[in-house]
């Protein structure tokens, strides 16, 4: 359970930062005063759709992450306690880099 944290912690994040961004959308729609507003904006004004786009994006980066490089913890003796270490090979630190930029863009915006 321990080596799936970082993805499932992707997810809930990307989940978080969804929610605020469709709230935010919807305030900064709430003050254009132009009646003219595009249609493709009123069609995206929808929180479900901005939710699910956005969060749906670090699900499949996630789940592919688990699925092509599954995570395997390793067991290290020592003296004094039983650790267990996630340890990660090349393919699996692209898909934490993926994880982690697609996070830092979310929460930039």
């Amino acid at each position: 359970l321990s080596c799936v944290a970082i993805p499932l912690f992707g997810v809930g994040f990307s989940l978080c930062m969804s929610c605020i961004l469709s709230n935010l959308l919807q305030i900064l729609l709430g003050f254009i005063f132009d009646v003219n507003v595009p249609s493709w904006i009123k069609k995206f004004n929808q929180p479900a759709v901005v939710v699910l786009t956005t969060s749906g994006i670090q699900l499949v980066v996630s789940l592919s992450w688990l699925i092509v490089v599954p995570p395997n913890p390793t067991e290290e003796i020592k003296n004094t306690t039983i650790l267990y270490q996630c340890e990660m090979n090349k393919e699996s630190q692209k898909f934490f880099i993926a994880t982690i930029t697609y996070i830092s863009l979310l929460g930039f915006i």
